[in-house]
């Protein structure tokens, strides 16, 4: 992602996945990834993938054994706070 883009947001029913490894795991799952780069001071790790999932049932052990964290929103919207 490049300067003006902006990250979509994620809805009550959606995960965000990220991986710090690669995209690989994501992309055979047939997610669309994007790569994103550290900006932060520590910067770390330098690089992460992510992609947002619809419907997926108890997907836990699975993408976790490739490396793949999940998240669920904690209220109706997660989303970017620069709107």
């Amino acid at each position: 992602m490049g300067g003006g883009e902006r990250f979509p947001d994620v809805i009550s029913d959606q995960r965000l996945l990220i991986s710090n490894e690669s995209g690989d795991a994501l992309r055979a799952l047939g997610f669309q990834v994007l790569h994103l780069w550290a900006s932060g001071l520590d910067r770390t790790p330098m690089e992460r993938w992510v992609a947002i999932s619809c419907n997926l049932p108890d997907p836990a052990p699975h993408l976790k054994a490739e490396g793949i964290c999940v998240y669920a929103p904690m209220g109706n919207q997660l989303q970017s706070v620069s709107q």
